[in-house]
């Protein structure tokens, strides 16, 4: 179970990166009025669908191994999962908002969506002191 543990770590870590990446770009294409504003779509649809695999993907309790999830996530489950709701809404609400095409309609979005990653992380993930290292 030590080899599927990692490999479910690995898959977190995949859909968190992914979020990362294709918030990124929808921040780089608005801050830098790059020519790609229709695929921003695409990168809030991503965000979205991944919002939606986490309660899932965090469902096996793992706290060894190369996670930077507190131990205590497990036992505050429904609170990851308000969270994980959370985020998730906040990725639908921008999803629609990128189908406008309006950056003005899209960043306030996009920003509402990094602030519920960051109070999931502030409590259910390591400080940086305590993460492993990539």
């Amino acid at each position: 179970t030590a080899q599927d543990n990692g490999a479910l770590l690995k898959y977190r870590q995949d859909i968190m990166k992914s979020n990362g990446m294709a918030m990124g770009i929808i921040g780089s294409i608005l801050k830098n009025k790059l020519p790609f504003a229709k695929q921003i779509e695409s990168h809030a649809l991503v965000v979205k669908m991944n919002m939606l695999l986490l309660e899932e993907a965090y469902s096996k309790k793992v706290t060894t191994g190369k996670t930077d999830t507190k131990p205590e996530t497990w036992g505050m489950w429904a609170e990851f999962v308000m969270a994980a709701k959370s985020s998730s809404s906040a990725a639908d609400s921008l999803a629609k908002a990128a189908m406008t095409g309006n950056a003005s309609d899209i960043f306030p979005k996009l920003k509402a969506v990094g602030q519920t990653c960051g109070a999931c992380h502030k409590q259910f993930r390591q400080p940086k002191g305590k993460r492993f290292m990539r």
